[in-house]
């Protein structure tokens, strides 16, 4: 099982400044390429940012492996400055 992209990133409104939330679409490959819904949200704290992801869909997959795939894939985006 691999990410193959996370697109259609947008950034939703929050009221708390050290919380950004997201909506997104992942696009998954294990057996077969499946698109899947996403939300996850990255708050800041003092030891650095935690991310935190929900699937909003039925996957053909494991939802553990996923979700910590997902969580490598928007940590590696979130230091690289790739995330609105």
């Amino acid at each position: 099982m691999r990410i193959v992209d996370i697109h259609t990133i947008e950034r939703r409104d929050s009221l708390i400044l050290y919380r950004r939330q997201y909506t997104a679409i992942a696009e998954i490959e294990h057996v077969s390429s499946e698109t899947v819904p996403i939300r996850f949200t990255i708050e800041q704290s003092a030891t650095g940012s935690d991310v935190s992801v929900d699937v909003d869909g039925e996957l053909g997959y494991p939802l553990l492996p996923v979700l910590r795939s997902l969580k490598e894939e928007i940590q590696n985006r979130e230091r690289q400055g790739r995330l609105p």
